[in-house]
């Protein structure tokens, strides 16, 4: 040890003379350098592109959070695909004589229901591709499918607006009501809503359990509505269609809350990132993600080469699927 002197400022601002301060060697401190995680693919946009179909993806659905997604097309193909296998899909479903128009997963991706343009139904199991129940009631094109939360039934809606319910494992149908004519509808099965759109210049709001029409949501629709959503909590809907707009709709107050501008060609497709975040696909070949708060589109990703027909969400808002006439199916990581 050493004895050491210097000099300090009091609070006058005159110099103090210290005396006797004891320094002491140390040892040097070892620097720990982080390491830094390598992260695989983009942060924001275009993660994988799958490709094998020979026609228009009609109808994608993702499971697993985004690890598994699954494709429909106008080539009457059904694929399930695997994140990280990009040539080649891990199952081909062979069951449908029709192009493909809707398919879901169920909430624990262990099944799939799928739907065609000549109104068949199938539902599968999504890990060994085995056909399970062919549901043969439709007579028109199926617009909409969604699994309910009992995880025993299935609900399946056509272009004449006839929602049925169904028992997945027997076929039996349950319950029938309709709806009006349609060109799209969506559900929140945990609160038993289903929200329809079509030629009508307003969409309608059902309790789809009961089969109960709830509402009617009124705003500046002037052309046909070609998509719509609703939020996992029930509180709010999206829809898009030929006016090129998107709109945000509050299933509580019935009322429109934003009308969203920035697609050069028809909304197409579209669903909840979550309550402040959407993402949406056109006939301009592009998806937009849009901040719901401010009504601005955030992010555009403009990697399909022709049109956007067909959008889902993750479960976690991490991960968005989409399928184009471009015939690729494209992974993209949300902000």
């Amino acid at each position: 040890q050493h004895t050491l002197e210097f000099r300090v400022k009091d609070g006058r601002g005159a110099s103090v003379l210290v005396e006797n301060v004891l320094t002491v060697k140390a040892k040097p401190i070892p620097v720990v350098v982080p390491v830094v995680p390598k992260v695989s693919g983009p942060k924001i946009g275009q993660l994988e592109v799958f490709t094998g179909h020979e026609n228009t993806i009609m109808a994608v659905a993702s499971g697993g959070n985004g690890k598994r997604v699954v494709s429909g097309a106008m080539d009457n193909k059904l694929y399930v695909w695997d994140a990280g296998k990009v040539d080649k899909p891990s199952l081909e479903l062979d069951g449908h004589y029709a192009a493909l128009q809707r398919v879901v997963f169920s909430d624990d991706g262990k099944y799939l229901l799928s739907g065609d343009r000549d109104g068949d139904v199938i539902c599968w199991n999504a890990e060994s591709g085995e056909l399970i129940t062919r549901f043969q009631n439709h007579h028109g094109g199926v617009v909409g499918l969604c699994f309910y939360k009992d995880g025993k039934h299935g609900l399946s809606v056509d272009r004449e607006g006839n929602a049925i319910s169904w028992e997945l494992k027997t076929g039996s149908e349950v319950r029938r009501f309709n709806i009006g004519k349609v060109t799209t509808v969506a559900c929140a099965p945990e609160k038993g809503l289903l929200v329809s759109g079509g030629q009508e210049q307003y969409l309608g709001v059902w309790n789809f359990d009961q089969g109960l029409h709830i509402s009617n949501l009124q705003g500046d629709l002037y052309r046909t509505t070609l998509s719509v959503a609703v939020s996992e909590d029930g509180k709010y809907a999206l829809s898009g269609g030929q006016d090129k707009k998107v709109r945000l709709w509050n299933l509580a107050t019935r009322s429109m809350e934003r009308s969203m501008e920035g697609h050069d060609g028809w909304v197409q497709c579209l669903d909840f990132v979550n309550n402040q975040m959407a993402v949406s696909g056109g006939k301009d070949n592009v998806l937009h993600v849009w901040d719901l708060e401010l009504g601005e589109s955030m992010e555009v990703f403009r990697n399909h080469t022709s049109s956007v027909i067909s959008l889902d969400v993750s479960a976690d808002g991490k991960r968005a699927v989409s399928g184009s006439s471009d015939k690729s199916l494209r992974l993209w990581v949300m902000p």
